[in-house]
């Protein structure tokens, strides 16, 4: 074999080897929307087969080298319950068995070694793998209970040593350990709390409109994927509106971007002003904006339309003077797909421009002159 077809053999083994690895220790970001699910299913997918593997070779080395076969048997049963938690979490990605999977095992080593050493060889030193596992798993408030609870079992296990166990300084080996258990976790919780709003805040930037400061198209696919689900889960239907400003491009051209940007700012003010706090409200581009109004039918999200296109008749935008705006309204149900449901309510707006704007339509009906009521209802309150 020559030089050249080694070092091409090589590379290319090498990378179906990484390949192997990454399949193995991976999981797709298409597979878990989330972040902060995403990066503890990452965690999860690895931590789970190394566990299991660092148990079944302890196991095996307490057979063949120190004969400790009940020690073996415990850790190799440890590690096929690794084993078999780790393949169920990649076919279900429910992270909450493998989870507390993971942070029992732990739990349960560090004691049994605790309890093996008779508190003695700083053997409580082992005892802050704990809170490094169970915060990034669980979360800061499960890991907090996960961690209070194993500070007890172990607080526990030092108080039975002082009674049983035949080394004199009992109380310091409890001190010791206290001081590695709350300093320590201590660090590791303010750890978690700070990279959990660090990921939120990173998260919430990067799914803002910057000009409105309202949420964007990817949010918005992301929150209506979620109310989609929540509407089949639970038999609660919503309802989609699209807004789109009318002749917005004659507002650019006559005035400039800046005076066109404004005019976005205060359009998405008003409708702020008028949404209920459950609402969702999101840019969709440009001059279109959608409003998801949860657990909500046509016909009360059709009255919230009417008033919107009134108040914004009414209103004398900066630069620009007055607008309207036109609305396609749909009614999603469990019974509705995805893409049909969304090209229907983009179908009612075009309806509404073609009818001569100013107006809203749903895909059944659309009013041929719209005439708002002179007394806005308030919809602040949480009720349409």
């Amino acid at each position: 074999m020559s030089p050249l077809i080694s070092t091409k053999w090589f590379s290319l083994s090498y990378k179906k080897c990484i390949d192997s690895v990454q399949c193995i220790f991976y999981l797709s970001s298409d597979e878990i929307s989330d972040l902060q699910e995403y990066r503890r299913a990452q965690l999860l997918n690895f931590f789970l087969p190394l566990m299991a593997a660092v148990l079944l070779i302890a196991s095996y080395f307490n057979v063949v080298t120190f004969r400790f076969y009940m020690v073996a048997c415990i850790e190799a049963g440890l590690g096929i319950i690794s084993l078999v938690a780790w393949f169920w979490f990649r076919k279900t990605l429910d992270p909450v068995i493998p989870g507390w999977t993971v942070s029992t095992i732990t739990g349960f080593i560090t004691i049994m070694l605790l309890l093996y050493t008779q508190g003695q060889r700083d053997s409580y030193a082992l005892t802050i793998i704990y809170p490094l596992i169970a915060y990034p798993i669980h979360g800061v408030r499960k890991g907090s209970l996960a961690y209070a609870l194993y500070l007890l079992i172990v607080i526990g296990t030092i108080l039975y040593g002082t009674l049983h166990w035949p080394f004199v300084s009992a109380s310091s080996s409890l001190f010791n350990m206290l001081v590695v258990l709350l300093m320590g976790g201590g660090i590791i919780l303010y750890n978690e709390i700070v990279k959990e709003e660090a990921v939120q805040k990173a998260h919430d930037v990067s799914m803002c409109d910057p000009l409105t400061g309202i949420w964007n198209r990817t949010m918005f696919e992301e929150l209506l994927d979620r109310e989609i689900e929540h509407c089949r889960r639970y038999h609660r239907p919503f309802t989609l509106i699209m807004c789109d400003l009318d002749h917005f491009k004659r507002v650019n051209d006559l005035y400039g971007h800046q005076t066109g940007d404004k005019v976005l700012q205060e359009f998405v003010s008003i409708i702020k002003q008028r949404k209920r706090s459950v609402d969702h409200f999101s840019r969709w581009g440009g001059e279109e904006f959608m409003l998801i109004l949860p657990n909500t039918e046509l016909a009360d999200a059709e009255k919230f339309a009417m008033s919107l296109i009134q108040q914004v008749r009414n209103f004398r935008f900066s630069g620009a003077g007055k607008l309207t705006v036109s609305m396609g309204i749909g009614e999603f149900d469990s019974s509705h797909d995805r893409n049909a449901f969304f090209k229907e309510v983009d179908q009612a707006l075009y309806k509404a421009k073609q009818m001569g704007r100013d107006r809203y339509c749903n895909n059944e009906c659309c009013p041929e002159e719209f005439s708002g009521p002179s007394i806005l209802p308030t919809f602040n309150s949480g009720q349409y």
